[in-house]
């Protein structure tokens, strides 16, 4: 699938930051790239020898179910590959079983767009054992660019409003979103990540207690009723704070929703301690992702306004704006145009 990456002109490029000097506290600061690599070079260099071994090992597909998939037109080995029921580590299970089928998934444009442009959305997934979603709802959410929860009108870094929220037409669109928070494939802000409560996981401890059950049970439920992470050991929060264990994350909004099912109290669903911004599970199950812009095909992962350094709402440097939002900060902020490069901050 044919995109370009949104650049800002020559003008605007000592303006605009990719990312901050300082870490994000989240899994963009895991060597994801080491640590669950997606290197196929040994499949692809593979022989059919080498290709038989690997129908034998598969699981996911069977010898029948492999051959009847590769037989079929393009169009619908493409509908069967973005079933709902297939789930992403599924599909690259899939993917793993042959050469063909390898091509298969390779010229899915969903799947070839993800892959090529944000691969590390696929190698987190894969490293927290994500299993409540497939790659058609993954890419939908990576096509808009709001805050599912506020659309943009938060304060980046606070759980208030920001003063041009009275008024958001002017700011808010050009701002993006720029966090995916995982467990549930939801593109949010930093300050819904931060703040809100639906996005501070439970532990599975937790999730025992509320719906008395063993923690076998709770393990045992479907990933989809009971969407969860397997948190991967690193360093997480702006304080560093490490996390040394693969402790489970489960989805709180879906814990309070089987406790009501169950007619269980909603009590224990509620948060006791959160520290927010130090508060480890709330960055665990975050990653940055790209807006995927249609019209035209553009990748725009955002850029922070270099000269925005203070903690003014309207004004905070941790903003992020889309490529064209930028664009028109800087000219009505900042009065920076092409003709103009006089800086007022």
């Amino acid at each position: 699938m044919d995109a370009t990456v949104a650049e800002l002109p020559d003008y605007l490029a000592e303006y605009g930051l990719v990312t901050l000097s300082n870490a994000s506290g989240t899994l963009d600061d895991i060597d994801l790239e080491h640590q669950c690599p997606m290197d196929d070079s040994h499949l692809a260099n593979s022989t059919a020898a080498d290709d038989d071994d690997l129908q034998e090992d598969s699981s996911q597909v069977g010898e029948a179910g492999q051959s009847l998939l590769e037989t079929l037109p393009l169009e619908l080995r493409f509908m069967i590959l973005l079933d709902i029921d297939i789930d992403i580590l599924a599909l690259i299970s899939i993917r793993g079983v042959s050469r063909s089928i390898m091509a298969t998934v390779d010229s899915l444009p969903e799947y070839q767009m993800i892959r090529m442009h944000c691969p590390n959305i696929l190698r987190a997934i894969i490293a927290l054992d994500i299993r409540a979603y497939n790659i058609s709802i993954l890419y939908e959410t990576l096509r808009t660019k709001d805050c599912s929860v506020c659309g943009n009108r938060h304060h980046p870094f606070y759980w208030e409003p920001a003063p041009y929220d009275a008024n958001p037409g002017d700011v808010a669109p050009r701002r993006l979103a720029s966090c995916l928070y995982l467990i549930t494939c939801q593109r949010l802000c930093s300050g819904c990540v931060i703040r809100g409560d639906d996005y501070f996981p439970m532990s599975v401890y937790q999730v025992s207690k509320a719906l008395h059950l063993s923690i076998a049970r709770v393990l045992a439920s479907c990933d989809r009723t009971l969407p969860r992470a397997h948190m991967v050991p690193g360093h997480y929060t702006h304080q560093h704070k490490q996390a040394r264990s693969r402790a489970f994350l489960f989805d709180r909004p879906a814990v309070r929703r089987a406790c009501q099912a169950a007619g269980l109290s909603l009590e224990l669903c509620v948060p006791r301690r959160d520290m927010r911004t130090a508060e480890v599970s709330r960055h665990a199950a975050v990653i940055s992702a790209p807006y995927f812009s249609t019209r035209p095909q553009v990748v725009d992962w955002g850029f922070h306004c270099a000269l925005c350094t203070t903690n003014d709402p309207v004004n905070h440097f941790r903003t992020r704006y889309t490529c064209h939002g930028l664009i028109n900060h800087l000219r009505e902020l900042h009065n920076i145009t092409e003709g103009n490069n006089d800086k007022e901050t």
